[in-house]
């Protein structure tokens, strides 16, 4: 477990309540409406995808808020129905790196970050990111994904 500081960002974003066996899904859908927003409007994109958690469950069922968020850069004076900009904040948090399929995100992902907070004493806001530096696919032993959780 590390610990950092991010500054804020420009993005693009769509909001959605949804429990966590719906993100795969409204993921592709809103992530693609964000980029043709972002091709749209002329923007230039500076980084990987985020995506922001708020109140994440310790299930699969219960809902709650994630926004899928592109960093992107230009003129930010038209809107693209549906889709939003907004400046994501500065987060202080601690993280880890993450490389595997989504099925061992929460086992061996979240789990490891999770253990590390409790050892260290951390008092977790109720913000969390995922980063994506490498996207293959679900089932690819290549992704990487940096889980991050915002720390008081």
């Amino acid at each position: 477990m590390k610990e950092k500081s991010i500054a804020s960002q420009r993005v693009l974003f769509i909001g959605r309540e949804l429990s966590i066996s719906e993100i795969a899904d409204q993921a592709s859908v809103c992530c693609a409406e964000i980029i043709s927003a972002a091709e749209d409007l002329g923007l230039e994109v500076v980084g990987p995808w985020i995506f922001v958690s708020h109140k994440m469950p310790n299930n699969s069922n219960d809902r709650f808020r994630i926004e899928f968020c592109l960093p992107v850069e230009g003129d930010f004076e038209e809107q693209i129905e549906g889709v939003r900009y907004q400046l994501l904040p500065a987060l202080h948090c601690i993280y880890e790196d993450y490389r595997g399929p989504l099925s061992d995100l929460f086992s061996h992902g979240y789990a490891k970050l999770f253990e590390g907070a409790r050892a260290a004493g951390c008092r977790l806001t109720d913000e969390s990111r995922e980063v994506y530096h490498n996207w293959q696919g679900p089932d690819s032993l290549d992704n990487h994904i940096e889980l991050q959780f915002g720390i008081v």
